[in-house]
C-alpha cells in the first residue's frame, strides 16, 4: 500500500490520525485551509479524503473549497467526501431543540432549521460553533459544473439515530448485530434516507484532464 500525507486544519488532528492510521503510513502533515491549498501541488493526488465535517466549515467559500480539492486531485483520481447532514442532525438532536429554542427564539430555530446556519447574526451560540449543516441537494449544486462525476451517495450514520442505549443492547447480539450492520449500508444508498444519516458520504471522480488553477506549482514538492 503507498504511504498517506494528510492536512488538517486542527493541529491535533495529525496527531490523532497518527495514533489511528500508524506512523509508518503516514509520509507527512501539514495545516491546511480547505479554501487555499496553493502550496499542494496540482493533480499530485490519486485520491482525496475530505471528511470529519471540513466542508462545513468553509460557510460561504465552500465552493472554493470545491475547486480546491477538484485541484490537487489527478485526473480520474476519487474524491471521497463528508459533510455533515441538516436533516440528520435535527433528528439526532431533537431532544435539545426546546432549550435551543427557549434560549435563542423561534426566529432562530426557524432560521437554523431552513438553512442550516448557525452564525453570529442568526445563531449566536455561546460556543461559537458556526457550522453550515448541509442537505444532499446543496452538495449536488457545489458540484454540478465542475469536471466531476458523482460516483455514489450514502447516508452515513442511520443506525446512531436509535441512541447510545438502543445500540448497545443489540451490540449485545452478535447474530442481530451483524445483520443491523450489512442493513445499515444497505439502507444507506436508498436515496429516500439520504438526508438523514449524521453525514451525507459522497465518492466523487475527476473526470477531465485540464490541470486545475487551483493548487501549487505542477512538480510534486510536498514532503
Amino acid at each position: 500500500m503507498r504511504r498517506l500525507r494528510g492536512g488538517a486544519k486542527n493541529p491535533k488532528t495529525p496527531v490523532l490520525n497518527l495514533r489511528n492510521v500508524g506512523s509508518t503510513r503516514i509520509s507527512g502533515f501539514r495545516i491546511l485551509d480547505i479554501t487555499d491549498l496553493s502550496t499542494v501541488p496540482r493533480a499530485s493526488f490519486d485520491a482525496v479524503v475530505c471528511t470529519g465535517g471540513a466542508l462545513n466549515y468553509a460557510h460561504d467559500r465552500e465552493k472554493k473549497a470545491v475547486q480546491e480539492i477538484l485541484g490537487v486531485t489527478k485526473p480520474g483520481g476519487i474524491i471521497i467526501l463528508g459533510a455533515m447532514s441538516l436533516i440528520g442532525s435535527v433528528l439526532r438532536y431533537a431532544k435539545a431543540l426546546r432549550s435551543e429554542k427557549d434560549k435563542y427564539g423561534l426566529e432562530a430555530m426557524r432560521w437554523v432549521l431552513d438553512t442550516g446556519i448557525q452564525d453570529p447574526q442568526h445563531y449566536p451560540v455561546e460556543n461559537k460553533h458556526y457550522v453550515h449543516m448541509m442537505r444532499a441537494q446543496e452538495v449536488d449544486a457545489l458540484f454540478h459544473d465542475e469536471p466531476v462525476e458523482i460516483v455514489e451517495r450514502r447516508a452515513a450514520g442511520l443506525l446512531a439515530l436509535a441512541g447510545e442505549e438502543a445500540l448497545n443492547d443489540a451490540a449485545e447480539d452478535e447474530e442481530l448485530w451483524q445483520l443491523l450492520l450489512e442493513k445499515e449500508l444497505e439502507y444507506s444508498k436508498n436515496p429516500a434516507v439520504l438526508d438523514c444519516g449524521l453525514n451525507l458520504m459522497y465518492v466523487l471522480r475527476r473526470e477531465d484532464h485540464r490541470v486545475l488553477t487551483s493548487g501549487g506549482p505542477e512538480v510534486p514538492k510536498w514532503p
